[in-house]
């Protein structure tokens, strides 16, 4: 029973020797198996066998697997790849140093700077108002064009008489200062003179004391300001004053106008036809050459009907033409309507000739 005992406990050892033998091969089989599964599978990661002696326990063996994977996923493959295919489950091992990299930060987001927005239109004015104080509004590209202009607008006006209202910005059109400066320094001689630049249109506008300034204005400017711009002049000048002759040659011209055409009525009426509208007007136009002299408006009739009623109707008439030359600007104070009725007849009542002759309205020059 003894040497019983003694055989079975020889072949425990004896077995415990054979596992403690082959542990080693196990392990290496074990770890190389799961290197060629890493690889095949792209998993950069290793498996190392580590013991603490050939002839050691189970539990001092074990398969240390290490690696910095990209992502979680590669992870959780390692591990499935280690205890599938090659642990069979009962290897002991040591995962701890299978990790995954953090995600690198994701690169800064570079946010450009904005474009600049640049006026559009892109204008300039410069307005002079009664005082000869000029406001200077808009934009020019720089800051030598800026003290250009304003230069210009000081030399002209005054120093102090300039209100600089100017901004510097991009995108003003080739030859802007060029532009702006010939202009500005042009309307210098006009009243209330403004220029308005618009992209490549020029307004230049105000009041010029005669033709010939305002002539040399557009001059001046038409040699400084070339293409592409476009001008477009706004200059008043004053009308000319109206020629002036001897209140005798007024007469003279009255009795032409009149020995030539007669003032029609409507029948039996004051109120003028229309027919006659531009001979009253040649009239008025005459009677503005000779603003000093007064002017009589002297009405007549034929001895047709009574004489209480032609004279009443002749003395409406003429002031029916009173009233028309008034409208077209003649002095109110140089005019007089007068009627005489069929008093002061020039042909024969008797004829329808005559009669025709005897209305009629005539003009007088007084004091000749």
């Amino acid at each position: 029973m003894k040497n019983l005992f003694l055989i079975i406990l020889g072949l425990i050892a004896l077995l415990a020797i054979m596992i403690m033998c082959s542990l080693p091969s196990v392990y290496k089989t074990a770890a190389a198996c799961t290197v060629d599964n890493y690889k095949s599978n792209g998993i950069a990661a290793t498996a190392v066998y580590e013991h603490k002696g050939l002839f050691t326990w189970p539990k001092d063996h074990l398969i240390r697997i290490s690696g910095l994977l990209p992502e979680g996923a590669l992870k959780t493959k390692a591990l499935s790849l280690f205890n599938s295919d090659c642990n069979g489950g009962w290897l002991n091992s040591n995962l701890n140093g299978l990790t995954v990299a953090e995600a690198a930060p994701p690169p800064p987001v570079v946010v450009p700077d904005p474009e600049p927005v640049l006026p559009s239109p892109y204008t300039l004015t410069g307005v002079v108002d009664g005082n000869r104080q000029i406001t200077l509004n808009g934009y020019v590209p720089d800051q030598t064009s800026m003290d250009a202009v304003v230069g210009v607008a000081s030399a002209d006006y005054g120093q102090a008489n300039v209100i600089n209202n100017l901004q510097i910005s991009d995108g003003a059109p080739n030859d802007w200062s060029a532009t702006a400066i010939a202009s500005l320094d042009a309307i210098d001689p006009l009243n209330n003179g403004r220029v308005e630049m618009r992209d490549l249109d020029v307004s230049v506008s105000g009041n010029a004391p005669d033709q010939s300034t305002s002539d040399i204005i557009q001059a001046g400017i038409g040699g400084s300001v070339l293409a592409p711009y476009s001008t477009v002049y706004n200059i008043t000048v004053p009308a000319p004053a109206p020629e002036v002759v001897a209140a005798n040659t007024c007469q003279t011209d009255f009795n032409n106008l009149l020995a030539n055409e007669t003032i029609n009525f409507e029948s039996a009426q004051a109120v003028i036809a229309s027919v006659s509208y531009s001979l009253l007007d040649q009239l008025a136009s005459t009677a503005a050459l000779c603003p000093g002299a007064s002017v009589s408006i002297e009405g007549h009739t034929d001895s047709q009907g009574a004489d209480v009623y032609n004279q009443d109707l002749s003395e409406r008439r003429a002031q029916a033409v009173v009233d028309y030359l008034i409208g077209k600007g003649i002095d109110s104070n140089r005019l007089g309507a007068i009627g005489y009725g069929e008093d002061l007849p020039i042909g024969d009542n008797d004829t329808s000739e005559g009669r025709a002759m005897n209305r009629r309205i005539e003009f007088t020059v007084q004091g000749l």
